[in-house]
């Protein structure tokens, strides 16, 4: 049986022809005409049936092909419309010709409004260059081209955007169509401006650091010569009290430096039964110094309102955070900042409807504005993060987020009363805990401007100390040698370690810095400790953070000693030391 090559179009054709030619001579019914027999007749009426159905069998593979073709289309239409990234066809004169529902929903304009719209009107006045750079060097080079720029919503919102454009003549037909994708960065932008704070608070931790270590060096001096000098004049007189007040003054200096770092390092400490009085006045002094002429700071602080669990550095974050955003929503006006701290009773109706607060004592932390306010859809939002009302330049919105997340870690919850031209009020309430006898005895043992003068320890041995300060080397030298220790001082860590080696039995103990120039304290004191493993090392430093404590201990150091340091605490740290 021979293939049938024929093309269906020619043979539907002859079998029409014969059909036709056999139909018209039996209807002439001329008997000398040929006739087609009966075996021709039938032969023909099989030949029809078998192409109806091959018809038929091409009719279903155009259905098929014709419904894949659909819902392909269907598919590509689902691609493009809900693509997560915005698609927009340009045509030569920068017009949209067309749009998916993700362009549609990113420019804040229905579709159907968006086509026959230049892209160019979307985009803010100042990255218009950017828009047109690109595209002139697209139709330029054909090449696909990125840039970043900020584009105006039709609600005026702005957002910044990826923009990428392409070109395809094979495709387009033209080759000044070229089309478009948008991307929202906002989120990337964001967090780009998160690493950079973190970034710039580790520079500020590390600056800290070594302010701090300075600071603490020109302490030490002014502690330690105020000691002596109270030493000298008696129990009484004028000048002992006004000694008594640069001794009071140097300990909450002390104090405020270590606020400093740990605020630095954003909040490394453990939290713990606390009185926030303190803390909140070192705040608030802090904030006194941003203040401008127009701001004046009322304090009322309950001294005796009780302890709260918390970090002293939480406390602190809070009110500078607080008093923040304060300032700047009084900035350039006339104004009042309140801060107050009080013992209050809460009932049922006073708390937040869920179940782990519980009438009884709290702590309340109020700080209060007389500022421009916000309205009370900007309050339901004060807490999202990144959410601020601020200008660019003016913070990173984190601040009441951050507040939220302290005070609820301290198992507290506040409330925000605020109103516009009415100012704004944020009051914190921490649960009050109880206080055992110790810790009220630590209380009245710790009443305001009151150094307790411990009683030091006296000796007779030779100690070899270094430290670069030539003013701390000479404070400490007088006064161990007050306490009858026999002192060879030194400014330079090399000298001391050439000291040592030429007589390492003669001294007893070595009391050096860490931060000095050409060797670190770490490294002298494992110098000595090769020359003489037996030899007590005490180690003082105006910065913890700058010591392995595991590594000092395997070195061999038996104290690290935090500067500045008292002159009665310095003896009985060597005494201590000593005596082990």
């Amino acid at each position: 049986m021979t293939k049938d090559n024929r093309k269906p179009h020619d043979k539907f054709a002859e079998l029409r022809k014969r059909a036709g030619a056999w139909i018209n001579r039996r209807g002439e019914e001329d008997e000398s005409s040929p006739q087609l027999s009966l075996e021709e007749g039938r032969e023909l009426l099989q030949e029809l049936n078998t192409y109806q159905i091959e018809l038929e069998l091409q009719n279903e593979d155009l259905r098929q092909t014709q419904a894949e073709l659909d819902n392909a289309r269907r598919k590509y239409t689902d691609l493009y419309d809900f693509a997560p990234v915005s698609y927009l066809t340009l045509n030569e004169k920068g017009l949209i010709s067309e749009a998916n529902l993700a362009a549609s929903e990113l420019l804040g304009v229905p579709r159907g409004r968006l086509l026959n719209r230049p892209l160019s009107a979307f985009i803010v006045d100042d990255d218009q260059n950017i828009y047109f750079q690109c595209r002139k060097e697209l139709l330029r080079s054909g090449e696909k081209q990125r840039g970043e720029l900020r584009i105006r919503r039709n609600n005026s919102s702005i957002l910044p955007v990826l923009m990428e454009g392409t070109v395809n003549a094979k495709l387009d037909g033209d080759s000044g169509q070229f089309r478009v994708i948008m991307m929202d960065i906002s989120r990337r932008k964001e967090l780009e401006a998160e690493l950079l704070q973190s970034r710039k608070m580790e520079a500020i931790g590390s600056l800290a650091a070594g302010i701090a270590h300075d600071f603490n060096n020109i302490l030490t001096s002014c502690l330690g010569y105020a000691e002596m000098a109270r030493e000298e004049v008696g129990e009484n007189g004028k000048a002992r009290e006004d000694i008594e007040h640069v001794i009071t003054a140097a300990h909450r200096a002390t104090e405020l430096v270590k606020r400093i770092l740990t605020f630095s390092r954003q909040g490394v400490e453990a939290k713990k039964p606390l009185a926030p009085a303190p803390i909140v006045k070192e705040a608030s002094q802090l904030l006194r110094a941003s203040l401008p002429a127009t701001v004046e700071i009322q304090e009322e602080i309950d001294d005796n309102g009780g302890l709260i669990v918390a970090a002293p550095d939480m406390i602190h974050q809070i009110v500078i955070n607080l008093g923040t955003n304060a300032l700047h929503a009084m900035e350039g006006e006339k104004g009042i900042l309140s801060i107050k701290t009080a013992r209050v009773a809460l009932k049922e109706n006073d708390l937040p409807e869920t179940p782990e607060f519980r009438p009884g004592n709290y702590m309340e932390l109020k700080v209060r504005d007389t500022g421009h306010g916000m309205d009370q859809p900007t309050v339901e939002r004060i807490f999202e993060p990144y959410f601020t009302t601020k200008e660019v330049d003016k913070g990173s919105g984190m601040g009441m987020s951050l507040i939220h997340g302290i005070v609820k870690d301290c198992g507290g919850f506040l409330k925000i009363e605020s109103a516009p031209d009415q100012g704004t009020a944020v009051s914190i309430y921490f649960p009050i805990v109880g206080e055992t006898e110790e810790r009220r005895a630590v209380k009245r043992g710790a009443e305001k401007g009151k150094v307790p003068i411990e009683l030091p320890s006296t000796g007779n041995e030779h100690i070899l100390l270094v430290d670069d300060e030539k003013n701390i080397a000479r404070i400490f030298k007088q006064i161990l040698e007050q306490f009858g220790y026999k002192v060879t001082a030194h400014y330079s860590s090399i000298e001391t370690l050439e000291t040592f080696r030429a007589a390492p039995d003669s001294f007893d103990l070595v009391l050096t810095d860490q931060r000095m120039p050409w060797q670190s304290g770490m490294e002298l004191a494992a110098r000595i400790r090769e020359i003489r493993p037996d030899m007590p090392i005490i180690l003082c430093t105006g910065y913890s953070s700058s010591i392995d404590e595991k590594e000092a201990k395997e070195i061999g150091i038996k104290r690290i000693v935090m500067k500045p340091i008292g002159a009665a605490a310095l003896a009985n740290n060597v005494r201590e030391v000593l005596d082990q």
